[in-house]
């Protein structure tokens, strides 16, 4: 027997897989996944995908098979949504023929046994030119031709690593600005939790130093109120949280809750802190975003241009802001302004938008495949960067940089360097086997950290583009995936979907 649960969870499990993240985000709590009894632990990946392959597969045969159970040899492709006419190939043999099955077997089978033998026949001497070619490089300058790490992780080793334990699910951490060794994470269950994270890895973390839950009443009835968004203030002297269920809150340093107010009607997917803290722009599934005040916890103002839900927000200085949404727009606001100051576009959802740190140029990053750079001098776009092949989650202004450089990853599996200035592309790097969903640069632009959706983090040297680290994180069933330097530089945490955040321990690696 089939239940309606077990399909909504094959169909969640596709989304996520496929890197739907929103989409994957929105089904489950739609659904009410999350109250189920539905245990996934053994589903193997592609699962929807396999089964609709065997149906089709059944629903073929049943189709072609006459009374006698003899087989009809219909040269027609079957689909799954288009309606399936029979076609025969009158000069086909009915004796020593391949079935069509056969035949797209055997086709696959010689397309992949050329792709080996072209990996096995490049030069050895062609990888080892362009990696001493990469050595001799000084750090974030292009070469004439762009460079291409390719999959060899041979040299990077592996990572000391603390684990903070957490009794739900961790969706978010942020690490303090102020205080380096202070994490803090929110959960599923809508806990907000503070952690002083070990300084070396034989100091495992079991208990947090304050849980600072929801106050009472914050819940709906069949609402999840789970952690969607967190971030310190700039001073780290507060820590402001969005929820699934749309409320925005605002805790000191110390654990006291300042406000608690629910304004929006869909769950808070960005939360930005303005340049002096004395601001929050929060925007959410709802399409609107909210500028809350923090010493009062009052809405300033309400903002209802998009069409689709805000995605990401980051302020340009202590008035001014821009969205991006599902909708394809970007819209740049000032407080106390009833219109927007710009509006630019993609083709598709911008996942991302980021001030850089002039505050000069806003870099977006689109499902359209695309990074665009932006200024408030002009309605075009200064320069749109393609190479990406798939959708681009997320993007990175490099901090400390002489080079205007903008590092973006995604679905494609792989992340690029941008030199904004010469409008080119730096460096690829490859060696994940899933979508990359994070990454972040080391305060001193030495390092460059990546995260994929299978919960695998690499950590790259931007002095001679080698892979130095890796850590496989142990990957749980929800999908989101983040890596974030703290503020020294010498800690990584990471949250892959489990019940952890994983403190990777990296002193002086480069």
């Amino acid at each position: 027997m089939i239940t309606s649960d077990e399909v909504n969870y094959l169909v969640y499990r596709y989304l996520a897989e496929s890197g739907f993240t929103h989409s994957a985000f929105a089904f489950q709590h739609e659904s009410a996944l999350y109250k189920r009894s539905v245990k996934g632990s053994h589903i193997r990946p592609g699962s929807l995908v396999n089964l609709l392959q065997k149906g089709l597969q059944y629903a073929e045969i049943e189709c072609h098979v006459n009374e006698d159970g003899t087989e009809r040899k219909c040269i027609a492709p079957f689909t799954l949504l288009e309606q399936h006419e029979c076609a025969f190939d009158v000069s086909d043999k009915q004796e020593g023929r391949p079935s069509k099955r056969t035949r797209k077997e055997e086709a696959l089978t010689n397309k992949k046994d050329r792709k080996d033998e072209r990996k096995q026949s490049k030069p050895e001497r062609e990888k080892k030119s362009r990696r001493e070619s990469l050595v001799a490089s000084t750090p974030l300058e292009t070469s004439d031709a762009m460079d291409v790490i390719e999959d060899d992780n041979t040299n990077a080793d592996e990572l000391p690593v603390s684990m903070l334990s957490s009794s739900e699910t961790v969706v978010r951490c942020s690490w303090n600005p102020g205080k380096p060794s202070l994490i803090a994470s929110g959960s599923k269950d809508g806990a907000v939790r503070l952690w002083q994270a070990p300084s070396n890895a034989t100091q495992d973390a079991t208990q947090s130093d304050r849980v600072m839950d929801l106050p009472k009443g914050t819940a709906v009835v069949g609402i999840s109120i789970g952690i969607s968004a967190l971030e310190w203030a700039p001073s780290g002297a507060m820590l402001a949280a969005g929820t699934v269920d749309g409320r925005t809150l605002v805790w000191t340093r110390s654990g006291e809750l300042k406000f608690s107010e629910k304004q929006h009607e869909g769950a808070v997917f960005s939360l930005a802190w303005n340049t002096c803290g004395s601001l929050i722009a929060t925007g959410s599934l709802d399409k609107t975003s909210v500028i809350w005040d923090v010493a009062s916890g009052q809405v300033r103002q309400r903002f209802d241009f998009h069409e689709g839900p805000v995605l990401s927000a980051d302020w340009v200085d202590d008035v001014t802001f821009a969205t991006s949404s599902s909708d394809s727009q970007i819209y740049v606001c000032r407080l106390g302004d009833i219109e927007p100051l710009k509006q630019f576009s993609h083709k598709s959802d911008v996942n991302k938008v980021l001030w850089d740190p002039s505050r000069k140029y806003l870099a977006s990053c689109s499902d359209d495949g695309t990074a665009k750079i932006w200024t408030m001098d002009s309605n075009e776009a200064l320069w749109v960067a393609k190479g990406h092949e798939k959708e681009i989650v997320t993007c990175q202004w490099c901090p400390n940089s002489e080079q205007l450089v903008l590092a973006t990853a995604g679905f494609d599996r792989t992340v690029r360097l941008w030199d904004v200035a010469k409008q080119e592309c730096l460096h690829i790097f490859r060696n994940h086997n899933s979508e990359i969903l994070s990454a972040d640069f080391n305060p001193d632009a030495s390092l460059l950290a990546s995260a994929s959706s299978d919960g695998v983090v690499n950590i790259w040297s931007l002095q001679d583009w080698s892979l130095v680290k890796q850590y496989h994180g142990d990957k749980g069933e929800d999908v989101d995936v983040q890596a974030k330097w703290n503020t020294l530089g010498n800690k990584l945490a990471l949250i892959c979907g489990n019940r952890a955040v994983a403190i990777l321990h990296l002193p002086q690696i480069v």
